[in-house]
C-alpha cells in the first residue's frame, strides 16, 4: 500500500506502521480481541449494566478536557467512523433496530458493540500499545478504515440474517415510521458530535454547550504566542457537514427568536426556543393534539389546483392552513385539538422546501403541476420519515427530481405515443396522491416508470443534438474553408458586434460581458426573456473562435442563434440570464434556496428599521457607497436627501409615544408613495429619513420631494379627535464623479437641513459645494501622482494583522492579513481611505495589488522561519485585478520565480468584487487553488450574501462584514445574522473569520456561536511586517 501514495512522508509512516505490526503481530491481534470482548460484555449482559457505567472516553461533553495529540487521534477514530456509519447506514439501522428487540434497550450507532465506533474504539485502545508517531496514527487508521469497509457490509448481513432466523424478526413493509412529537431540538451539529445519550427529550442546558471542535492541525498548549507547527499551512477547518433538516430548524427557532424585538437577547442567551414556544405537552395532555392517523387522513382530503401561473410572483400553498380546516370539519367532538410540536414543524418545513422546488427556474412550467400533486404525498412521507430532508438517497427524492426531468411530455400534442407516455404519469401522479398509505413500492414503481422515460427523452435529445453538432461544424468548415456566403455573415455579425458595442457606451461597455460569454460551456442553460413567459434554453454549440452560440430546446432542437456581441448585450441588460447549479438534484438545489431565503430574513431583520420597514442608517450607508463608487468609475450622477420632522417632540407630548411611532409609519407611507421606485428611502435617526435618488439630477429629485412637499403639507396626524398638522426641513446634495466619501456627503446633506431648518417650515436646502469638488478632484490628480511615485520608489509599508484560532479558550495564530500603509513627507502613516479611492478611482489598483504580491511574496520566500511562526498570510485582491488579462499568470510566474510556499497564501476577496465578478473570479479560484493556496470571501453577509454562488466560487473561508460584529453584544439582529452565516457556512463546508473583534464580550460570544477564527484589536492590532525579521 506505501506504493500507491506520492509522498514520501507518508511511505515512511506506511513502513514504520507496517513494521511494528508485523514485530507485535500476536500481541496486537491479542489487545484488539480483549478490547472489543470489553466492549462486547456489558452488552451481553446488559442486565448488570449499572446506570454509573463510564460513558465513552471521547464523549462530546469531555473534548475540552483532551490534551491536543489525544484530540488529534480521536478526530481520525471519528472521521473513520463516520464515513463507515454512511457507507452502511442501512445494515446499520436494521442491525440497531434487532438488537433493540432482543436487548429490550435503545440501541443507535453509539450503543452498538458491532458499530464502526466501536470497532474504530477498540482500535484505538490498541494503539496506545504500540508507539506511532501521529503520521503513522493517521495512515494506521486510514488503512484500518479500508479493511473494514471491505468486510462490514458482509458482517452485517450475516449478523441481520442469523437473528432473523432465531426469532429477531422486524415488520420491514412499513419503512416509514412517525416519530415521538416529543424529540428536542438540538442545536445542529456534526455528526460526530451528537451526544451519545438519546433517550432524554431535554435540551441541553447553556452550560452544556458544546466546545467547538478545532481541526487536526491546531498545536501548542493554546496560547496566542504559541505559533504553529512548520506544517501548519492554512488551510480551513473543514467542520463537518451538519445535517441540513437539523440546520433549518435552528434557523427557523433564531427567526421566530429575533421576530420578537429583544426576544432573543445576545447576551445570557442558551439556545433558542422550539417551533411553537412553549414546553412539550405531558402526557395527561396529548388527547388535545391531533394523532398521526388523523393528520394523514386529512392530508389525503387536501387537492391542489392543476392550474398554475408560469413564473409569475410565488406559488405558495399553505398546506397548514387547509390541513387545518380540514381537521376541523372532520372534528365531531368540538374538541381544541392542535397540531402536535414535531408535526407541525414538519409541515411548516415541507411547505417552505415545495415553495422552493416550484419556484426553482430550471423546472419547465409544464412540470410544475404533476410536482404540485406530488407535494401532499411529499408531506406524508416526511411526517412519517423525516430523513427525507436529509437523506439523497431516499426514494422520495429521488422521484421528485426525475419528475422534475419529465418536461418532454408535459403537454399535449398530435403524437399519439407522446400523449400516452404523458397519460401513464398522471396515471401514476394520481394513484400516489389518491394513496391513503404511501409506500416505497409505490415510489420504487414510479421511479422505474420515470427513469425509463428519461432515458428515451435523453436518447431523443442526444440524436437530435448531434445533428445540430453536425449541421453547426458543416458551416463552419464551409465558411473557413471556401469563404463562402456564411463567412460573409459571419463579416456582418462582426460589424452587428461592433454596433451594438457602440450602442452600449463604447465597446468597453461590454467587454466584460463578451468575456463571460467566453466563458460560457456547452451544457450550460440560459434563461432567455420572452413577452409570454421565460424560455430555458441549453447552450449546444460554440464556433471555434466564440463569435457564434447555438441553443437548443428540451428536445435538442435548434432554436437560437446568436453572435457573441448579441449575446453579451442580453446578459448586461439581464434579458439572459445564465442557470448555475443545472446539474445539481431539483431537491438539492431547493433546499440550497431555502437557506437563502432564511438568512435573507435574518438579514432583513438587521437591515432594516423595525418600526416603519424602511431600511435603517447602516443598510442607507451601503447603498450610499455602492451610488459613490458609480459616480466614481462609471461618471454617473445621483443624489441624497436628509430629512427632518419638525417639532417631532411636540407629538410624543401630546399623543404619547404610540402616537409617535403612528405618525412615523404614516409619513413613511407618504415619502414612498410620492417616491415610487425612482429611489430608496431610509430611517436614519428618531425622526430623520434619507433618500437616494439613483441615475438622476438634483432637478429631478427637487421635482419628486416637492411633490411629497405637497403631501405632507395637506397631511394630519388625528387622535383623540385632535388634529395636528407637521413640516419639515430638507437637504439636498448632488453626488458627482469629484464627491468624497460616505461621511462627507452625509454631513453636507445634514447641514444642508439644518440650513433649510432655519430658513422656514419645508424648506429645501440644495447643497452648494462652491469649488470643493474641484479640489477634491485636484487632491484625486495629486493622490495619483502620490501613488506612482510609491509603487516606483517602493516607499509603500507592508503591515500584518493576526488572525487566530478560537475555537480553544487561548487564540491560537492562524494566520495574518496583509494591510497597505501610505506613509506621509515625513514617514508617518496616514490613513489608506484617499490613497485606495485615488487608486480606484484613477485605475491603478491593479498595480497596487501587483506590488503588494510581489513584495509579500518575495518576503516570504526569504523570511520562512517568521513565516511558520506567523502560519501564513492574507492578501486582499480587487474587483479590477480579478477581471485584468494577464493576471492569473503574473500570480503564478511570480510565486514560481520567488519560491513561495502557496500552501501558506490566502487571498481574499470581497464579496461585491467576487459575486459582481463571478465568472473572473470563478476562474482565478480555480486556477490559482492550484498551487495549493486558499481563499477567503471578505465582508460576506452585507452584500448578495447568495449561497448558491458559494457553489461556483470555490472559497474556503467566509469573512463575516465587521458591520455585524462590532455591535453583535448589543445588537440581537446582528447577533442573528453572524449565527445564521455561520451556521450555513459551516454547512457548506467554509471556515469562518469574524472581523472587528474589538473586545472579550464579543470574542466569548463569537466562541459561543462556533465562528472558528477572529480577527481585530483583540486579538493584535497590526504591525509593521519588517518588525517579524529584526
Amino acid at each position: 500500500m506505501a506504493g500507491e501514495v506520492q509522498s514520501f512522508i507518508e511511505k515512511n509512516a506506511y513502513y514504520e506502521a507496517l513494521g511494528i505490526f508485523n514485530e507485535q503481530e500476536n500481541t496486537f491481534k491479542r489487545e484488539f480481541a480483549e478490547q472489543m470482548k470489553r466492549q462486547l460484555d456489558p452488552f451481553v449482559d446488559h442486565s448488570s449494566k449499572s446506570s454509573s457505567q463510564p460513558e465513552r472516553e471521547f464523549s462530546e461533553f469531555t473534548l475540552a478536557l483532551v490534551e491536543e495529540d489525544e484530540f488529534e487521534e480521536w478526530l481520525a477514530y471519528s472521521d473513520m467512523a463516520r464515513k463507515l456509519e454512511a457507507e452502511f447506514q442501512d445494515q446499520l439501522n436494521e442491525l440497531n433496530l434487532r438488537l433493540n428487540i432482543l436487548v429490550n434497550e435503545s440501541v443507535d450507532k453509539e450503543t452498538n458493540p458491532f458499530a464502526p465506533g466501536s470497532f474504530g474504539k477498540g482500535f484505538q485502545d490498541t494503539l496506545k500499545t504500540v508507539a506511532l508517531d501521529h503520521k503513522a496514527l493517521q495512515v494506521s487508521y486510514a488503512t484500518f478504515k479500508e479493511v473494514l469497509s471491505a468486510s462490514l457490509g458482509e458482517m452485517y448481513d450475516d449478523i441481520n440474517k442469523y437473528l432473523n432466523e432465531n426469532g429477531v424478526k422486524l415488520d420491514l413493509r412499513r419503512q416509514y415510521k412517525i416519530k415521538p412529537s416529543s424529540e428536542s431540538i438540538p442545536r445542529p451539529t456534526p455528526e460526530a458530535q451528537k451526544p451519545a445519550e438519546k433517550s432524554s427529550p431535554q435540551q441541553p442546558s447553556p452550560s452544556e454547550k458544546l466546545e467547538p471542535i478545532p481541526d487536526s492541525q491546531t498545536t501548542g498548549d493554546g496560547s496566542f504566542s504559541a505559533g504553529r507547527r512548520q506544517s501548519d499551512n492554512i488551510s480551513r477547518s473543514a467542520p463537518a457537514p451538519q445535517d441540513w433538516y437539523s440546520l433549518v430548524q435552528y434557523l427557523g427557532n433564531l427567526q421566530q427568536n429575533v421576530a420578537h424585538q429583544g426576544g432573543y437577547r445576545p447576551t445570557g442567551m442558551g439556545q433558542p426556543q422550539p417551533f411553537g414556544g412553549g414546553p412539550v405537552a405531558d402526557t395527561a395532555q396529548i388527547h388535545q393534539f391531533y394523532t398521526p392517523d388523523e393528520l394523514l387522513s386529512a392530508l389525503s382530503r387536501i387537492h391542489f389546483s392543476e392550474k398554475l401561473q408560469p413564473f409569475a410572483g410565488g406559488f405558495q400553498q399553505d398546506v397548514k392552513s387547509q390541513l387545518m380546516s380540514v381537521l376541523a370539519h372532520g372534528n365531531e367532538d368540538g374538541e381544541n385539538k392542535q397540531l402536535p410540536e414535531r408535526e407541525g414543524r414538519i409541515l411548516d418545513i415541507a411547505g417552505n422546501l415545495f415553495d422552493s422546488v416550484l419556484e426553482d427556474k430550471l423546472v419547465a412550467n409544464n412540470v410544475r403541476p404533476w410536482l404540485q400533486q406530488f407535494s401532499i404525498p411529499m408531506v406524508k412521507v416526511a411526517l412519517q420519515d423525516d430523513s427525507l430532508f436529509s437523506d439523497k438517497s431516499h426514494l422520495a427524492r429521488q422521484v421528485i427530481n426525475s419528475l422534475a426531468q419529465l418536461e418532454l411530455y408535459g403537454e399535449e400534442n398530435g403524437d399519439m405515443g407522446h400523449n400516452a407516455v404523458r397519460k401513464r404519469i398522471n396515471h401514476l401522479i394520481a394513484e400516489v396522491a389518491s394513496a391513503e398509505d404511501v409506500t416505497p413500492q409505490l415510489f420504487e414503481k414510479m421511479l422505474k416508470d420515470f427513469r425509463s422515460l428519461i432515458r428515451l427523452q435523453d436518447k431523443a435529445y442526444k440524436e437530435n443534438l448531434e445533428d445540430v453538432y453536425a449541421v453547426c461544424e458543416e458551416e463552419q468548415r464551409i465558411s473557413e474553408t471556401k469563404g463562402t456566403n456564411h463567412a460573409a455573415a459571419d463579416s456582418s455579425d462582426g460589424k452587428q458586434e461592433k454596433s451594438l458595442g457602440a450602442s452600449a457606451s463604447g465597446d468597453d461597455g461590454l467587454s466584460e460581458w463578451k468575456k463571460q460569454a467566453r466563458r460560457l460551456k456547452v451544457g450550460d442553460w440560459i434563461l432567455f426573456d420572452d413577452a409570454i413567459a421565460p424560455q430555458r434554453r441549453r447552450l449546444a454549440w460554440i464556433s471555434r473562435n466564440s463569435e457564434r452560440f447555438v441553443f437548443v430546446n428540451v428536445k435538442g432542437l435548434k432554436e437560437l442563434t446568436l453572435s457573441q456581441a448579441e449575446l453579451a448585450q442580453q446578459l448586461r441588460n439581464g434579458t439572459s440570464v445564465v442557470l448555475d447549479d443545472g446539474g445539481e438534484p431539483l431537491i438539492d438545489r431547493a433546499q440550497t434556496a431555502m437557506l437563502q431565503k432564511m438568512h435573507r430574513q435574518l438579514l432583513h431583520e438587521s437591515t432594516h428599521d423595525q418600526l416603519t420597514g424602511l431600511i435603517n442608517r447602516r443598510e442607507f450607508e451601503r447603498f450610499l457607497a455602492q451610488a459613490l463608487a458609480s459616480a466614481h468609475q462609471l461618471s454617473q450622477r445621483h443624489a441624497i436627501c436628509y430629512i427632518d420632522l419638525d417639532q417631532f417632540s411636540v407629538v410624543n407630548n401630546t399623543f404619547g409615544y404610540g402616537g409617535g411611532d403612528r405618525l412615523l409609519v404614516e409619513v413613511t407611507k407618504l415619502l414612498k408613495d410620492e417616491l415610487g421606485d425612482q429611489g430608496i428611502v431610509a430611517r436614519i435617526g428618531g425622526d430623520e429619513f434619507g433618500m437616494l435618488f439613483e441615475n438622476g439630477t438634483v432637478e429631478e429629485a427637487l421635482e419628486i420631494i416637492a411633490r411629497q412637499k405637497a403631501a405632507i403639507k395637506n397631511y394630519r396626524f388625528i387622535s383623540d379627535e385632535k388634529s395636528l398638522a407637521i413640516s419639515f426641513s430638507a437637504g439636498l446634495v448632488s453626488i458627482e464623479p469629484e464627491s468624497d466619501s460616505v461621511a462627507t456627503l452625509l454631513q453636507a446633506a445634514e447641514a444642508s437641513c439644518r440650513s433649510a431648518r432655519g430658513k422656514g417650515t419645508n424648506y429645501i436646502q440644495v447643497y452648494s459645494p462652491d469649488d470643493e469638488e474641484m479640489t477634491r478632484h485636484k487632491q484625486a490628480v495629486e493622490w495619483v501622482t502620490k501613488i506612482d511615485e510609491a509603487l516606483d520608489n517602493d516607499s509603500l509599508v507592508l503591515r500584518y494583522q493576526p488572525i487566530a484560532r478560537i475555537t480553544r479558550k487561548n487564540p491560537l495564530l492562524h494566520h495574518a492579513e496583509i494591510l497597505l500603509g501610505v506613509p506621509d513627507e515625513q514617514g508617518n502613516l496616514m490613513s489608506p481611505v484617499d490613497f485606495i479611492f485615488a487608486a480606484e478611482s484613477f485605475r491603478r489598483m491593479v498595480a497596487v495589488d501587483r506590488w503588494v504580491i510581489q513584495h509579500v511574496f518575495r518576503w516570504m520566500g526569504t523570511h520562512g522561519r517568521e513565516l511558520d511562526e506567523m502560519g501564513g498570510l492574507a492578501i486582499n485582491l480587487s474587483g479590477a485585478s480579478l477581471n485584468e488579462e494577464g493576471f492569473i499568470d503574473f500570480v503564478l510566474q511570480q510565486a514560481k520565480i520567488l519560491m513561495v510556499p502557496m500552501e501558506k497564501v490566502c487571498f481574499e476577496v470581497t464579496e461585491t468584487a467576487g459575486i459582481a465578478n463571478l465568472s473572473n473570479a470563478s476562474e482565478f479560484i480555480l486556477e490559482v487553488k492550484k498551487t495549493g493556496c486558499t481563499f477567503a470571501l471578505d465582508d460576506f453577509g452585507s452584500g448578495l450574501s447568495s449561497y448558491a454562488y458559494l457553489k461556483n466560487l470555490p472559497v474556503d473561508f467566509l469573512k463575516i462584514d465587521g458591520a455585524f460584529v462590532k455591535d453583535m453584544d448589543s445588537n440581537p439582529y446582528d447577533y442573528a445574522v453572524v449565527k445564521s452565516i455561520t451556521e450555513i457556512g459551516h454547512f457548506m463546508g467554509k471556515g469562518i473569520i469574524a472581523e472587528y473583534v474589538e473586545n472579550e464580550n464579543i470574542l466569548n460570544m463569537l466562541r459561543e456561536i462556533g465562528v472558528d477564527y477572529a480577527q481585530g484589536y483583540v486579538i493584535g492590532k497590526p504591525l509593521a511586517l519588517s518588525l517579524l525579521a529584526a
